[in-house]
C-alpha cells in the first residue's frame, strides 16, 4: 500500500504505518537530509511533539532537533501545533511535498537569477558580469588552485567560510591545514563543513584543533567553495584529485572578486551549515566505530 507516493502498510489492528526506510530515501529526492527525513516521518507517525521530545525519540542532540525543525517550518512541512508553540506538527503529507517543491522552486529561480548575471563567452573560458569592475577567472591547473586558495586565506581580515567535496583531497592535505591555522591565529573567524570519514578524520580533528569551526554534513554531493571577507571566491564543480597531486593536473575552478558571486556562495555555504551537524560528534562516532572494527579483528584472531 501506499500512502502519497510514500510505501506504508496495515497493521494487524487495522492502523496504517509508514514504512521509515524507504519513506526517508524518497523524501531526499525533496531536497530533505537523512535527520530531517527522520524528523518528519517521525511526526507523521506518532504526532505532534516538542523538539525535546524529538531529540530523545530519534537519539539526537537537543540543538539539532530544533535546528532541523527550524528547517523544516521554513520549508513548510511542519508547524508550530495551535495552542502549544513547544510542539511541532507535521502538515498532511500532500501538502507538506508541495511546501518543499516550492521551496526549492524559490531556491532555483534564486539560482537562475544568479546565472542570468554571470555572462558565459561561448567557449566558456572566462564568465564575467555587467560590471567590469568585477574580475572572474578561471584555474586550470592544481598549482594555480593552490596558489589563489592560500592567497585567499591568507588575505583574508575578517572571515573565510569553505565547503569541501569529500572526494576533493586538498583540503585535507598537511600544507593546506596551515593556512587556516595562521588566520584563526589573525583572529579570522574561519567555519568549514566537511563530509567527514574515516579518510580524512585526522584532517577532521586538526582543523578543530587550530581553532575552525567545524561542522560534518552527509551526504554532500554539491561544490567545493571558498570564500574569503564576503567578497573574493573560489568554486569548482566536485573534482576528485589524486592522493599524490602534481601540481600540473587539470581542475576547473573560478576565481571572483564579484560580490554577488561571493553572496550566491556564502549563501549556499549558510544552507549547508544549517544542515550539518556537529564535526566532535561525528569524529567520535567514526573513533567508536574504528575501535569497534579493531576489537572484532582481535578477537577473530
Amino acid at each position: 500500500m501506499m500512502y502519497g507516493e510514500i510505501p506504508s502498510y496495515r497493521t494487524r489492528d487495522g492502523v496504517c504505518s509508514i514504512d521509515v526506510e524507504p519513506c526517508i530515501k524518497l523524501l531526499s529526492e525533496f531536497g530533505l537530509d537523512e535527520k530531517e527525513a527522520q524528523l518528519y516521518v517521525h511526526l507523521l507517525k506518532y504526532g505532534p511533539k516538542r523538539a525535546c521530545d524529538l531529540a530523545q525519540s530519534l537519539k539526537k542532540y537537543r540543538e539539532d532537533a530544533y535546528r532541523r525543525c527550524t528547517r523544516l517550518v521554513d520549508a513548510g512541512m511542519i508547524v508550530k501545533n495551535v495552542g502549544d508553540s513547544l510542539r511541532y506538527a507535521p502538515l498532511d503529507l500532500d501538502k507538506a511535498l508541495d511546501a518543499a517543491l516550492m521551496f526549492r522552486q524559490r531556491e532555483l529561480r534564486r539560482l537562475q537569477r544568479v546565472k542570468h548575471e554571470l555572462a558565459g563567452n561561448t567557449n566558456g573560458a572566462v564568465s564575467r558580469v555587467a560590471d567590469n569592475a568585477h574580475t572572474f577567472k578561471m584555474l586550470k591547473t592544481v598549482g594555480e588552485l593552490v596558489a589563489a586558495s592560500s592567497q585567499l586565506i591568507n588575505s583574508a581580515e575578517k572571515s573565510v567560510v569553505f565547503v569541501a567535496h569529500p572526494q576533493f583531497t586538498l583540503i585535507a592535505m598537511g600544507g593546506f591545514l596551515d593556512h587556516p591555522k595562521c588566520a584563526v591565529g589573525r583572529g579570522v573567524h574561519v567555519l568549514g563543513v566537511l563530509d567527514i570519514s574515516l579518510e580524512n578524520l585526522s584532517a577532521g580533528r586538526e582543523y578543530l584543533e587550530v581553532g575552525v569551526e567545524l561542522r560534518h554534513a552527509s551526504p554532500y554531493r554539491g561544490m567545493t567553495l571558498l570564500v574569503a571577507d564576503g567578497n573574493r571566491s573560489i568554486s569548482l564543480i566536485h573534482a576528485a584529485l589524486k592522493a599524490a597531486l602534481s601540481l600540473d593536473e587539470n581542475v576547473a575552478a573560478l576565481w571572483s572578486d564579484s560580490f554577488a558571486q561571493a553572496e550566491f556562495l556564502v549563501s549556499a555555504f549558510e544552507m549547508t551549515w544549517e544542515q550539518a551537524s556537529g564535526a566532535e560528534e561525528r569524529i567520535d562516532a567514526l573513533l567508536q566505530q574504528e575501535h569497534r572494527s579493531l576489537e572484532a579483528v582481535a578477537t577473530s584472531n
